[in-house]
């Protein structure tokens, strides 16, 4: 039975509204004074995923706060913005608009739970979104470790020649041709799965420069890091997690920066959430010792 929750929103400082779940700590315990944030991948949303549940009835037995967080990627499409962008959603976010969310979230925590140390946990692009507003400096309020579950390094160079090479530099070129005339208008792409996106978001997530690649950032993360794949994905990678155990491994060899493969889970972790759960458990107790407690 899972801890019940109180149902929360807070506004970015661009006037999108962000929802999402508090499950309040249970009593003192290891993980007490801290809180977790949730970031969902690609088109997902808070109350959607099983990959954080496991874990979060543990997380608040331990002491800790747990607040499930949607971003401005959530579902595939959504009217969030007071502004004249109406386009919110997979759609067509800018994955560097997430320092904003980030930003707003840090704030509700401040402003209703008080000093806390924060771990963000991300999952796919929630990960990289994570990761990326940490080495960019989001605010005084970041946190103070990362769990990074499974994301993908968004290299232009990589998957241009990658074994998805053909349907991914047709993508990126409809996307060139669509974005000179309108860049919020949608495109039918096939990779990396089949989705309609807008073309100028395609080109942020995908296109050259590499802004979102973690191999290109990390080693300004000066925060504890637990990172975690899927047995299944790494086993039969699509290009975005080709190679990624060999080149983030030499990365994580410290206890500052891990890098954990889940036996038999896949990118979701079918299979696989339990054991996550115990590795995200564990690496948080261990951290927190580290800091006193």
């Amino acid at each position: 039975m899972h801890a019940p929750c109180e149902l929360i929103d807070t506004v970015t400082v661009d006037g999108v509204r962000l929802h999402g779940a508090w499950h309040a700590a249970r009593g003192d315990g290891p993980l007490s004074g801290w809180v977790v944030l949730t970031w969902h991948g690609v088109g997902g949303n808070f109350y959607s995923s099983h990959l954080f549940r496991d874990a979060t009835h543990r997380l608040v037995e331990l002491g800790a706060d747990v607040v499930w967080t949607n971003n401005r990627g959530h579902d595939g499409w959504s009217i969030g913005a007071t502004g004249p962008r109406k386009g919110c959603g997979a759609a067509f976010e800018t994955v560097a608009d997430c320092r904003l969310d980030a930003a707003a979230w840090s704030t509700w925590v401040e402003r209703q739970l008080g000093g806390r140390r924060a771990a963000w946990w991300g999952h796919s692009l929630g990960a990289v979104k994570a990761l990326y507003a940490t080495a960019e400096g989001v605010d005084r309020s970041g946190p103070h470790v990362i769990v990074a579950s499974s994301p993908p390094l968004l290299s232009f160079e990589r998957m241009q020649h990658g074994p998805q090479r053909l349907p991914f530099l047709e993508a990126i070129s409809v996307a060139r041709e669509v974005a000179a005339e309108d860049p919020q208008r949608l495109i039918r792409v096939s990779h990396p799965f089949p989705l309609w996106i807008s073309a100028g978001a395609y080109l942020d997530k995908y296109g050259p420069g590499d802004r979102y690649d973690v191999l290109r950032f990390i080693e300004r993360l000066t925060i504890p890091v637990l990172f975690s794949y899927g047995e299944l994905e790494l086993d039969r990678p699509t290009d975005a997690f080709i190679d990624v155990e060999p080149k983030l491994r030499p990365l994580c060899v410290t206890k500052q920066r891990q890098l954990k493969v889940i036996p038999r889970a896949n990118h979701f972790y079918a299979h696989g959430a339990v054991p996550l759960g115990d590795a995200v458990v564990s690496f948080l107790e261990e951290i927190a010792t580290g800091f006193g407690g």
